[in-house]
């Protein structure tokens, strides 16, 4: 979502508008520091930003997004702030990799959050999504389990 970044990697990229995204939720996941990725989940949406990108455009996201192999591409319908229903392609990460839940880096974060400002996109879903725990069939790190006082090991 950050106009700064589209910039420079799709140079001929254009915002063409914010919209919505029913049925996912946005989580962090892969080994490391977290990196953005969505998965169904009822009852949940996605706000984003609609490109229009140019053949090399395309070429050059899946270059960045590692596809095939780390995130993959999917066709969805997301729906503008009018409620048109438009087809979109997302990149959307692997099983693979979607293994664990990890927040994000403070500078990915940052960049994630300044392109929401940008679009006029709420950054509290963000924020949220930065904290929440594993979707369903992730595992996060085991943290060691706090006992009250007098419970015996």
């Amino acid at each position: 979502m950050d106009l700064d970044q589209m910039a420079y990697r799709c140079p001929k990229a254009e915002v063409v508008e914010t919209v919505r995204l029913e049925g996912y939720r946005l989580t962090f996941a892969a080994a490391g520091s977290g990196l953005a990725t969505i998965f169904p989940e009822e009852g949940s949406h996605v706000d984003g930003v609609l490109w229009s990108l140019t053949g090399d455009c395309e070429k050059s996201l899946d270059l960045y997004e590692g596809y095939p192999d780390f995130y993959d591409k999917q066709e969805i319908t997301v729906k503008n702030k009018g409620g048109r229903e438009i087809k979109a392609i997302v990149y959307i990460m692997t099983k693979d990799y979607m293994q664990n839940f990890n927040p994000p880096g403070r500078s990915y974060l940052t960049g994630i959050l300044k392109g929401c400002r940008q679009n006029q996109i709420p950054t509290e879903p963000i924020l949220k999504a930065a904290r929440k725990p594993p979707v369903p069939g992730q595992t996060q790190k085991s943290q060691p389990k706090k006992r009250k006082a007098g419970q015996e090991r």
